[in-house]
């Protein structure tokens, strides 16, 4: 019976995974793709694509989304969808300092510390209410 089958049961298989494949599809929808190394093959940061500036998204304020800090190394900060280290100077943001859990900006001659949001669950069990600061 199982030769019976033969290359239509191989087919039916295939297009079976196909399906599976197609309906698994990662739609990044404007964001980074998280299976996308952040790192080329050479070993420089890959910048996400598609991504402008800080200060050139809609004129918004600068909001810090991540860190990767090393103590013995350089740290990055992603600040509105784009990868900074320190020293970094784009459209008037200068990166200055990248902390654990803050980065420290130069905006326009201002220098401001941005914070890591606080989760929800996190700011209750620490009786913070009211959202960021």
């Amino acid at each position: 019976m199982t030769r019976a089958w033969g290359w239509r049961g191989f087919a039916a298989a295939g297009v079976v995974l196909g399906l599976a494949a197609a309906a698994s599809a990662y739609e990044a929808k404007g964001r980074r793709d998280p299976f996308v190394p952040l790192l080329t093959a050479a070993g420089t940061l890959r910048e996400p694509l598609g991504t402008a500036s800080p200060s050139a998204k809609a004129g918004g304020p600068l909001r810090l989304e991540g860190i990767v800090h090393d103590p013995s190394g350089p740290s990055v900060a992603i600040i509105n969808g784009t990868v900074w280290r320190v020293g970094e100077l784009r459209d008037e943001v200068e990166v200055v300092a990248i902390e654990p859990s803050s980065v420290v900006v130069r905006h326009r001659g201002v220098q401001e510390t941005l914070r890591l949001p606080v989760p929800a669950a996190d700011a209750a069990a620490a009786g913070v209410t009211g959202g960021s600061s």
